[in-house]
């Protein structure tokens, strides 16, 4: 069954993170928290989204992509951004004026996969598989890409380093808790053999 984009699932299952609950850190350990500083500085007011497609002559988006948890990092946009390349659309849910890609943001998800804890190469090969147009189908419309992010400063860590926003403590229910555990989801899905999973899953 062919998703919006035309792909199989089969295509996308190994970008995509199952949802393993994969718990590292324990709600006890989490007595420390950052509420007053969410509640004035929440991360989630400062998050933007736009709406992109490639030019006519381009096979997929030329989205920059750095970072990634095989750096420690937040996968971010990259220092080179090709805007003339890039074509921005209307219908998305950030302010009223449109926003533009703007390097060293943080890149939160990739329409509706979170790819927070990501590797780089997983986040282009997605970006690729999302964007991707046969050179045959040359005459068929872009596919459009909906690009969520937000500045590191928005963070209440400050910076993309994943080490310093796993290691901040939130509250269980905030929206920075759930973005904890999303990154746990993903690099614990990069890092343990699929055969281990499986052996786990079946040992339950």
């Amino acid at each position: 069954m062919l998703d919006s984009n035309g792909y199989t699932k089969e295509q996308l299952s190994h970008l995509q993170s199952p949802k393993l609950g994969a718990n590292f850190v324990s709600p006890l350990q989490k007595a420390a928290s950052h509420d007053a500083k969410s509640s004035m500085h929440s991360w989630l007011l400062q998050c933007y989204e736009v709406m992109v497609s490639c030019t006519s002559p381009d096979v997929s988006l030329p989205l920059p992509i750095d970072g990634g948890s095989d750096a420690g990092l937040f996968c971010v946009v990259g220092i080179h951004v090709e805007q003339l390349r890039v074509v921005y659309h209307d219908g998305t849910k950030s302010s009223t004026h449109r926003r533009s890609l703007k390097p060293g943001d943080i890149i939160l998800s990739l329409n509706e996969y979170d790819i927070s804890g990501y590797t780089r190469r997983d986040a282009v090969e997605l970006c690729d598989l999302l964007t991707r147009v046969a050179r045959s189908d040359s005459g068929v419309q872009r596919p459009r890409l909906r690009i969520r992010l937000c500045p590191p400063e928005a963070l209440a860590t400050g910076n993309t380093m994943l080490s310093s926003f796993l290691a901040a403590a939130f509250s269980l229910n905030s929206p920075e808790y759930a973005l904890q555990e999303k990154i746990r989801e993903n690099v614990y899905q990069r890092v343990v053999p699929c055969e281990l999973i499986l052996v786990n899953r079946h040992s339950v």
